[in-house]
């Protein structure tokens, strides 16, 4: 999964997802410095959708791929919950 990260907001959120690019704009409370955004992504995902999660590409990057130890279908049944905030 492909998640834009946009950090120093007020609180972590699933935002929206770009209705072109299906990635998921997420708000997270950390800076982009020593880990603190990637450690927080890990830790929010790992508590959203119930396992492992982590980033596997850009981890350096605004763009990241995350992988979720969790089946397609689950995942897409968790996110079905922020559906509604696409982007256009």
């Amino acid at each position: 999964m492909v998640i834009r990260v946009h950090p120093l907001k007020k609180e972590f959120e699933w935002a929206s997802c770009d209705a072109w690019t299906h990635e998921w704009h997420v708000h997270v409370r950390s800076p982009p410095a020593q880990g603190k955004a990637n450690r927080e992504i890990e830790n929010e995902c790992s508590r959203l959708f119930g396992a492992p999660t982590r980033i596997v590409r850009g981890t350096a990057s605004p763009r990241k791929e995350i992988e979720i130890h969790l089946g397609k279908e689950k995942v897409e049944k968790i996110l079905s919950r922020f559906s509604g905030r696409q982007q256009k």
